[in-house]
């Protein structure tokens, strides 16, 4: 899942923010230790986690929406890990496989952030395509973009509603305009948009969602 950043936050802290949270996540199975008896072993554990997700909602939090946040964390493995006691089946597995969901889900959120800093330190004009012109004109490879907005280097960016959109365009067979977006079938959610012809390579035209 994508965090929607909180206005002036900063990409980089927050990816130190995650590296930490990360860290400590693979250190709880350690530090719930083996000793003593299978409860004993899973009460630590169990308390380990929770206070692992009571951490991270605070700092995620600095930086990001809190119901993104509330959203990652409070899965239904979450509730369950959360309810769990002597009574239920593999208490320790299921912390372990929320564990590793969670590790996974913070790796993914970091190449999110690290994709957007990208971006924004990539140079040259920004154009939007709307869904009315991707549909109803030229297609933008054809497009001069150089010339169209007078700079030497164009972004294209396509909003994620845009692509949503495209897709439901797209799923549509009767439609004339869907018919032509499938035409163009190496554009997918995460494919670059935009391919510029050999007459304007010069302009360095990039395709960027956003």
């Amino acid at each position: 899942m994508a965090l929607r950043l909180k206005p002036g936050a900063r990409p980089e802290q927050a990816l130190q923010i995650l590296d930490t949270l990360g860290v400590k996540l693979r250190n709880l199975p350690a530090e719930g230790g083996a000793g003593g008896s299978f409860w004993e072993v899973f009460r630590r554990r169990q308390d380990g986690y929770l206070q692992w997700v009571e951490l991270a909602e605070g700092q995620l939090g600095n930086f990001a929406d809190e119901r993104d946040v509330s959203a990652q964390l409070h899965t239904r493995f979450y509730w369950a890990i959360r309810e769990a006691g002597d009574t239920t089946p593999r208490g320790i597995p299921l912390i372990e496989s929320e564990i590793q969901a969670q590790k996974a889900t913070l790796l993914r959120i970091a190449d999110d952030l690290r994709r957007r800093e990208e971006r924004a330190a990539a140079g040259g004009h920004i154009a939007v395509l709307d869904t009315h012109l991707l549909l109803h004109y030229e297609p933008p490879e054809s497009v001069d973009w150089s010339k169209l907005v007078n700079a030497d280097q164009v972004r294209l960016l396509l909003p994620r509603h845009h692509d949503r959109e495209l897709q439901h365009q797209r799923r549509n067979r009767h439609d004339r305009a869907a018919r032509r977006l499938r035409s163009r079938s190496g554009t997918g959610p995460h494919a670059a948009f935009v391919r510029p012809p050999a007459r304007t390579l010069s302009q360095r035209v990039r395709g960027v969602q956003g």
